[in-house]
């Protein structure tokens, strides 16, 4: 389920447990079906996935925490 940061913006984020793969992964796009989309598949093949709508979060994402893919 998403969770709000702000009225007009969401991000989604799992820790895969049992990660076959040991990767995360920060999925960054405005389009709302796109992030989906991308999460959904992402998911379902193991990875740790991490979805946000714009550069700014990403940035500040980005100086929390370490991805192996952006």
């Amino acid at each position: 389920m998403p969770h709000h940061q702000s009225p007009q913006r969401e991000s989604r984020s799992t820790e895969t447990v049992g990660d076959p793969t040991g990767r995360r992964i920060l999925v960054i796009d405005d389009e709302p079906l796109i992030r989906d989309f991308l999460f959904e598949a992402l998911t379902a093949s193991g990875y740790s996935v991490t979805t946000l709508e714009s550069a700014e979060e990403a940035l500040i994402e980005l100086g929390r925490s370490e991805y192996d893919l952006l």
